[in-house]
């Protein structure tokens, strides 16, 4: 069975964003499941067919826009990242 669009395209984020330092894929049940995660805080998730990122709000339409779902996920990183 092949994945939906929407899967592969988070899979290619996965990929990417797995292999940058303090990346991981979440583990267990439950929201954030398989979600991305830097110094064990949630950015990104796939629920259904949305991608869901932790950033401010005023960045996703012109990154969406410009540059993507890989841009979003990125920035997402950085955002929740620089807490750490």
């Amino acid at each position: 069975m092949n994945a939906r669009p929407v899967e592969a395209r988070y899979a290619a984020i996965v990929q990417a964003l797995c292999a940058e330092p303090d990346v991981a894929s979440g583990a267990g049940k439950g929201f954030g499941s398989g979600g991305l995660m830097v110094h064990g805080k949630l950015f990104a998730t796939l629920r259904k067919d949305e991608l869901l990122l932790k950033l401010p709000a005023g960045r996703v339409s012109g990154l969406i826009a410009a540059e993507g779902w890989l841009a979003l996920a990125r920035e997402a990183q950085a955002f929740v990242g620089d807490g750490a």
